[in-house]
């Protein structure tokens, strides 16, 4: 990872520490976290519209989301051609595979280690994994909600 990268991660990081970004997202995690327990679906994404957030973030995010998986399951195989995906393990545990070199490579992050960010890169390959408990992300992206493409293997 670059210094560039590090520093952005770092702002993004104080950005998810102050009180105006925790007041507008706590609620919708909240609501992710109970709909995700009421459903029979194994995952459920949020975006949080950016206008509320615009002021805290750096210039190039343009979409955030949340994202939580059931514990003990995989989601999808995705891949984003026009943006770069920034993920912060909020809650639980979860490991996003990330396809290298036709070689799938382990990215475990907890909500419990200081290592909690992943970036990946455009158009690779990911596919997020849950380990023991239910894992609740915040992903940042450079695409525009109305932009961003979202690419599934099946």
């Amino acid at each position: 990872m670059d210094q560039a990268e590090k520093n952005l991660l770092e702002s993004l990081e104080a950005t998810l520490n102050s009180d105006l970004f925790s007041s507008l997202i706590n609620k919708t995690i909240l609501d992710v976290v109970s709909e995700l327990k009421a459903s029979d679906s194994i995952s459920i994404t949020k975006n949080i519209p950016i206008e509320k957030l615009s002021t805290q973030l750096p210039e190039e995010i343009r979409l955030c989301r949340i994202f939580a998986l059931k514990a003990n399951t995989k989601s999808k195989i995705e891949r984003h051609p026009n943006s770069i995906q920034r993920t912060f393990t909020y809650f639980g545990e979860g490991d996003t595979k990330i396809l290298e070199n036709n070689v799938w490579k382990s990215n475990i992050r907890t909500s419990s280690t200081n290592d909690r960010w992943l970036s990946v890169p455009k158009n690779t390959w990911h596919q997020p994994i849950s380990l023991s408990s239910d894992w609740v992300t915040i992903t940042f992206h450079t695409a525009l909600e109305s932009e961003i493409i979202d690419e599934y293997k099946t």
